[in-house]
């Protein structure tokens, strides 16, 4: 399951040459899980956005029947869900 959140600071920082960032992250779930694969991304952008985590060209093949989807755009999807499986 994709989860992406957006957080901002309370004031810009202020760095022109580069700054160093130390982010701590606490993950309460029982023993044995781990968080798995994320990233962390900085910007400037006084505004962000969240960009959809599913490519164009594969919201487009969802978006057709499965039963009159192509032999290559199956294939497609289920690259897709093993890649994330």
């Amino acid at each position: 399951m994709n989860q992406t959140a957006i957080f901002g600071f309370q004031a810009p920082v202020n760095a022109k040459s580069g700054v160093t960032m130390s982010v701590s992250l606490e993950h309460r779930f029982g023993t044995g899980h781990n968080i798995g694969k994320f990233r962390l991304s900085f910007t400037s952008d006084k505004k962000p956005k969240l960009g959809s985590p599913v490519p164009a060209d594969l919201l487009k093949i969802i978006e057709i029947e499965v039963v009159k989807r192509t032999p290559e755009q199956t294939a497609r999807v289920r690259q897709a869900y093993i890649a994330t499986d």
